[in-house]
């Protein structure tokens, strides 16, 4: 109550001066009385489109009209912004401060307890599933390939030598087999620096006067300079030494092999030896223990069971391809299983 007795006069004095200023004929504002129109921004004219006047005018109800000094005393309803000290109140949103308290919503970034999900990554544990990588060992199971001669499964002890790559090699199939027992082919492992008693023909069976043959690192290596060079590389060169192999008797037939690239055509064969029967015991078709290029030594196993034949050997009949190559033998031996 007392301070609308105080503000009431004051009211009556800032309405005044504006009540004077609001005395204009609005009726004249309308035209001149020459007829003539009234320019805009002028005083008691329209105002401009942005709703500004000229200088010291201001734009009121679309017409420009001067509230100079007059409205200025108005400012001493200015000094009721006494009354806006009563805004003193809103520095009662103070109390807004108290969101200090929404600042206790930080709790919530106690979820970093969920960080704890942390621990989540000692899921790394499961990572010690690359022990089952330890599955490799299951490279291993290339012995199983040994099962075919499930009496060469003794053999599968020979997966000692599956740390030795070679035996990978072994996976192309009874390769899992050991060198055989009683082995009958002579200088099969050319440890003597001599190719004796082997030799290389033509696709004719002639002496080849296209290939070089050398014994390398203890392996027999014969080059091919040109693409599709046929050659054969035979045990015995003639009737003698010679293999006997037995009626109804397994046998295997085991060698390591090379190529510098990729053949055209391969087959590993036992047969009669130059003079001999003719007879054909075993012959490998299509890929079937041919070498991979580049992959250096590759070791093979076959074995077979033959009629009689007293003068028995082995021979290896390639066709280079595209490239040159060297083809490169070791460690050839026939005889029985292990």
């Amino acid at each position: 109550m007392l301070r609308r007795t105080r503000l009431g006069p004051l009211v009556v004095l800032w309405l005044a001066p504006l009540i004077g200023a609001c005395s204009h004929d609005y009726a004249a504002l309308e035209g001149r009385s020459d007829g003539g129109s009234c320019p805009a921004g002028n005083e008691t004219c329209a105002c401009y489109p942005n709703d500004t006047c000229n200088d010291q005018l201001t734009c009121a109800s679309s017409r420009c009209v001067r509230v100079a000094g007059t409205g200025t005393g108005g400012t001493v309803g200015s000094g009721g912004t006494v009354g806006s000290g009563g805004t003193i109140g809103s520095g009662g949103t103070i109390g807004s401060g108290g969101t200090i308290g929404s600042g206790g919503a930080t709790g919530s970034g106690g979820i970093t307890g969920s960080g704890g999900t942390t621990a989540t990554g000692g899921t790394v544990g499961t990572g010690g599933t690359t022990g089952t990588g330890g599955t490799t060992s299951t490279g291993g199971a290339t012995g199983t390939g040994g099962t075919t001669g499930s009496g060469g499964a003794t053999g599968t002890g020979g997966t000692t030598s599956t740390g030795g790559t070679t035996g990978t090699g072994g996976t192309t199939g009874t390769g899992g087999l050991g060198p055989p027992a009683n082995n009958q082919i002579v200088n099969g492992d050319f440890s003597n620096g001599s190719s004796v008693p082997w030799h290389v023909t033509d696709a004719n069976g002639a002496t080849s006067a296209v290939t070089t043959t050398t014994v390398t690192n203890g392996q027999l290596c014969v080059s091919a300079p040109g693409s599709y060079t046929s050659f054969n590389i035979g045990w015995p060169a003639s009737t003698s030494p010679v293999a006997v192999l037995q009626a109804s008797t397994t046998y295997e037939f085991y060698y390591q092999i090379s190529t510098t690239a990729p053949l055209y055509s391969f087959s590993a064969k036992v047969g009669s030896a130059p003079g001999g029967a003719g007879l054909t015991h075993l012959m490998t078709s299509g890929t079937q223990g041919e070498p991979t290029a580049g992959a250096g030594l590759q070791t093979f196993a076959f074995t077979f069971v033959p009629g009689a034949d007293p003068t028995a050997g082995v021979v290896f009949l390639i066709a280079s391809g595209t490239s040159p190559t060297t083809v490169c033998i070791d460690n050839v031996a026939l005889g029985t299983p292990n």
